[in-house]
């Protein structure tokens, strides 16, 4: 006999419960490929670039922890949207983002829309993730609509 729980007042065989919350059929992969922002800073240069863009300098303990955890990651390049003088003449907006990088990306996202939109461009599709600690992703694909505001 299959093992069973109860769901309300209901018995349900597990292995039903468990088919009920998986689909059906292949798996599609929408595309595979690689797309890198135009500006490269090299892991090594990259905690004195953030901190001196984000006018943390003087943040020199935590800047030296930041240096540690860039050796270990293994990384050898980041690829960056924003260049050093975009981020400088924001101070505000950058830095410790926790809760308000959704918005903040979004927002980024419609400026360059419009950018691309008045170029003649229009990306249709996007994706964009969060990488969490632990195990934790989120990940949303957009998809852009024929209006731009």
């Amino acid at each position: 006999m299959a093992p069973t729980t109860t769901m309300g007042s209901a018995l349900y065989p597990l292995g039903e419960m468990r088919q009920s919350q998986r689909a059906d059929g292949l798996a599609a992969v929408l595309a595979i490929g690689t797309a890198n922002p135009p500006n490269c800073v090299t892991q090594e240069e990259f905690p004195d670039f953030y901190f001196r863009a984000t006018n943390s300098d003087h943040l020199t303990a935590l800047k030296d922890k930041f240096k540690r955890i860039c050796q270990e990651m293994g990384v050898q390049r980041r690829y960056l949207h924003h260049t050093e003088e975009m981020l400088s003449a924001h101070p505000d907006d950058y830095g410790n983002m926790s809760g308000a990088t959704v918005i903040f990306a979004l927002d980024e996202l419609r400026r360059q829309r419009k950018e691309a939109a008045a170029a003649g461009e229009w990306p249709e599709l996007g994706v964009m993730m969060a990488f969490g600690p632990g195990m934790t992703v989120d990940a949303m694909l957009l998809h852009a609509t024929s209006h731009v505001n």
